[in-house]
């Protein structure tokens, strides 16, 4: 057994990059080139007659449905992006209204009837198609109904409150 020298293996593996379209060394190598396996002379790919006329085939579809496959695919890319948009607002929109209705809950912990009616009313006007515009409604509500029970309560107990003659429980 014979070892060969470095010459011959090197010489060797030029033989095989020239054939096959890939470098064969120790610091780069790359894919082969396939397509330097199947062209002419002239660098063009060797296609038998019916590729051929299958490839002319798709050139005459193309050429008559390229503009319709594009618009199909311009609409279809439009209409996935304009949802994510819509998705990314609304969910930006919830997180304002979120924000605004932790305040509002806060101020309602705080009996603070006026920031509650303002915070609640701007939920149910600028943010009213998040899911935090029926709860802003509902905290309102409650906020006014115990603002006018604990009206009534504190004119009950109030000395000065008493009813003047000409009203019915005067009488």
């Amino acid at each position: 057994m014979q070892l060969s020298s470095g010459r011959t293996r090197r010489r060797q593996a030029k033989s095989a990059s020239s054939r096959y379209g890939w470098k064969a060394s120790s610091d780069a190598w790359r894919w082969p080139n396939w397509t330097k396996l199947n062209s002419n002379k002239d660098g063009s790919m060797a296609l038998d007659l019916e590729e051929q006329e299958q490839l002319d085939e798709l050139k005459e579809w193309w050429t008559k449905h390229g503009n319709l496959v594009m618009g199909i695919v311009s609409v279809f890319l439009i209409a996935v992006g304009g949802w994510k948009i819509y998705h990314v607002w609304s969910a930006n929109q919830s997180t304002k209204a979120l924000v605004l209705f932790e305040r509002a809950m806060q101020a309602s912990a705080a009996h603070d009837t006026g920031s509650v009616k303002a915070l609640t009313g701007k939920i149910m006007d600028d943010y009213g198609r998040t899911g935090y515009a029926l709860p802003a409604a509902w905290l309102a509500a409650k906020t006014n109904f115990d603002a006018r029970a604990g009206d009534a309560e504190g004119h009950a107990r109030t000395p000065g409150n008493a009813p003047t003659q000409g009203t019915p429980a005067a009488k």
